[in-house]
């Protein structure tokens, strides 16, 4: 019988030995590295939402971002079946090494790479499929502007551009950009040997308000004139069109739902500049097929409702910011509401169901919340910016929303769109007369031409309600009046019809045949003489230009432009009078100081 052998000392002698449970990382790998059709399947869906989340924040259309999800999940699955066809379990490995052996500040710091890496990546495909492109810098944006005019190389199409950055702001920001366009311009139409180019039909078209224009002018007038200069040489086309005009062509258009006015077309490509967090504060999207058609109808209905480009838009800033803010003080709105509102809505009555009005001088917008709290459809219209700035902030006050028109009454015919037209346009506060010419064209020419738009505004049968100041008074008492306008001109001390402001009033300060100068004065109850009329003189204003019509000239002008003068009131009491002659007084024999005229449109535009 063999002998049993002993155990060698510190031998120890085989048990059942412990199984450990493998971790949950490391089934996960085996299930992984074995797998299954399904399992490839969940792990392709779930990289297809995550490249699909981006787009969907980004704000691509669902149609498209199912469309790559599907797309995304085939691609993720064929792509995995193929890694596993060639074991790809060694990368899992690597990734789990790494997370297991990098500390917690190094995790951080790759982490961050590996991000901005895959953002890099990335971002491109996500633009290119939301249509939204960022740029990284100013070189980049330049890179992409200047593509885009070389592709008109080959198309030989034209450049419109709707942009709402003001002339300096372009000469200084956006030079670049009149080089790339300069250079497109010299490859397709070169200039002669006078310097001159041929046929030439690029347009640009700046979206921006007369008093903003004028403001730019006034503090920046080298680079307004510069940027003028350069569309003169290079044979491009330089509008204008207000904002407001602008967003009526938007809406009546209904292009794409960017919120952004600024559009280039370069033929066949359309694409939106607007603002955004981003390197260099612009955001430049391209549109697809349906927006395209939308966008390019949106540049070529403002190109044909603008006008031309100012070359010296000044005379447009009526008042200071100062007064404007003062106005409603000079106006008296108490006073005003009491007396000329109820003038005013007797005398509309007839039309408060269904016709619009045009407040064609809407100041701080006294008439026109007034019509609208009485349920009247207005349109107001206003070219100076400080006073537009004041009827926002009132109408904002009284709860009223309003889209205020600066539309330039020698051009409002042609700024309108052709459907509207009103059943009765205002021109009150004696405003007609501020129109006082230009060297292009003499006072008396503008007025008319004034007044030939307010006709060609209305409706069939529309009525023109217009007064003025009584002027020929002041003409006939200047000598007076200038010695001593406290106790020589009435208003100065109780106000007027119009104006009847208790902190704030007006007087002649100079009168000629042609020129009347308006200056304004605080506290009128505490200025007893003309010496202190003079001391509380609003020093800061340089008052406003007017021209004094004489008895009966406006009376015969709106009759010789397409009018006939029903009515004329006498401060807002209905007068007998005809035109001719000198002025009617009251019963007492004192002056009346405003004449109110309503007049009904009569002829046709083509017998003016």
């Amino acid at each position: 019988m063999p002998r049993l052998r002993r155990p060698s000392p510190g031998r120890v002698l085989p048990g059942p030995v412990p199984i450990e449970r493998p971790s949950r990382r490391r089934r996960l790998a085996q299930h992984i590295r074995r797998g299954s059709p399904l399992v490839d399947l969940v792990l392709a869906v779930v990289a297809a939402i995550a490249t699909t989340i981006p787009l969907v924040l980004l704000g691509t259309s669902w149609p498209y971002s199912v469309l790559w999800a599907v797309v995304a999940t085939i691609g993720a699955w064929l792509l995995v079946r193929f890694l596993r066809s060639i074991s790809f379990f060694p990368i899992f490995r690597l990734i789990f090494s790494l997370n297991q052996h990098l500390t917690s500040g190094n995790r951080v710091f790759f982490q961050g790479m590996a991000r901005d890496a895959v953002n890099t990546a990335v971002s491109p495909i996500i633009q290119l499929v939301s249509g939204v492109y960022i740029p990284a810098d100013l070189r980049d944006l330049q890179r992409s502007a200047k593509y885009c005019f070389d592709q008109m190389d080959e198309t030989k199409g034209i450049y419109i551009g709707a942009d709402s950055n003001l002339p300096s702001q372009y000469m200084e920001d956006y030079t670049w950009f009149l080089d790339l366009h300069e250079a497109k311009l010299d490859r397709l139409s070169p200039k002669d040997e006078h310097g001159n180019r041929h046929n030439v039909q690029d347009h640009r078209i700046v979206i921006a308000y007369m008093g903003q224009l004028t403001k730019d002018f006034d503090d920046n007038q080298s680079q307004y004139v510069a940027f003028i200069e350069w569309h003169k040489r290079n044979g491009v086309a330089l509008h204008h069109i207000e904002p407001n005009d602008a967003k009526l062509v938007t809406l009546r258009n209904q292009p794409a739902t960017q919120s952004t006015l600024d559009i280039a077309y370069w033929g066949s490509l359309v694409g939106g500049f607007k603002l955004g967090d981003t390197a260099t504060g612009v955001q430049f999207w391209f549109l697809d097929a349906q927006d395209y058609k939308s966008y390019a109808q949106y540049v070529n209905v403002v190109l044909s409702q603008s006008g031309p480009f100012p070359a010296a838009p000044t005379g447009l800033r009526l008042v200071s910011p100062e007064l404007a803010a003062e106005w409603p003080e000079y106006i008296g709105l108490e006073h005003r509401r009491e007396h000329f509102g109820v003038f005013l809505n007797d005398l509309l009555a007839d039309i408060r169901a269904e016709g619009q009005v045009l407040d064609a001088a809407a100041g701080v917008g006294s008439e026109t919340l007034e019509l609208v709290h009485n349920k009247y459809t207005v349109v107001p219209n206003e070219v100076d910016g400080e006073m537009k700035k004041q009827l926002l902030a009132n109408a904002e006050r009284a709860k009223r929303s309003v889209l205020v028109l600066t539309h330039p009454w020698e051009h409002l015919y042609e700024r309108l769109e052709n459907q509207l037209r009103f059943e009765v346009v205002l021109v009150t506060g004696n405003s007609l007369c501020m129109v006082t010419g230009s060297q292009q064209q003499p006072g008396d020419a503008a007025r008319r031409k004034c007044l030939k738009n307010f006709q060609r505004v209305l409706k069939s049968n529309g009525r023109l309600i217009i007064d003025e100041r009584n002027f020929q008074y002041m003409l006939e008492n200047r000598d007076a009046i200038l010695a001593d306008p406290f106790q020589n001109f009435a208003p100065s001390r109780n106000g007027d019809i119009m104006y009847s402001g208790n902190d704030l009033r007006g007087y002649p300060a100079e009168i000629e045949d042609a020129h009347i100068l308006w200056r304004f004065f605080r506290k009128p109850a505490e200025v007893k003489n003309t010496q202190g009329l003079r001391a509380a003189v609003v020093n800061e204003e340089p008052g406003i230009d007017l021209y004094p019509f004489k008895a009966g000239e406006l009376h015969r002008l709106i009759s010789t432009c397409g009018f006939n003068v029903e009515m004329v009131y006498g401060d807002l009491q209905p007068i007998e009078w005809d035109g001719g002659g000198s002025y009617p007084v009251k019963p007492d024999g004192s002056p009346y100081q405003f004449f109110t005229y309503v007049a009904r449109r009569v002829r046709e535009d083509a017998d003016l």
